[in-house]
């Protein structure tokens, strides 16, 4: 399974865990997540080239869901075309 694949599976457990609200410092969970399950290990940049990718080639269906005043970067995700 790809670095890609696992992410992916990543954000289905989290949408079946009833969190669909990803944000910029989840990549740090997500890293621990992917080290946990599948023993890979990455860098949290590499899993931002991840995100980004599959928000824009439609693998992800997000929406944006920054909140006022801040910086950081969330959205809901809405559907996982996996």
């Amino acid at each position: 399974m790809t670095l890609r694949e696992t992410f992916i599976k990543y954000l289905e457990h989290r949408v079946a865990d009833g969190r669909p609200v990803f944000a910029s410092h989840d990549m740090g969970d997500a890293r621990m997540w992917i080290m946990y399950k599948s023993g890979k290990m990455c860098l949290q940049d590499t899993l931002s080239r991840i995100w980004r990718e599959c928000r824009e080639t439609g693998t992800v269906e997000v929406r944006d869901a920054k909140l006022p005043n801040s910086r950081e970067g969330r959205w809901f995700i809405r559907k996982i075309n996996s």
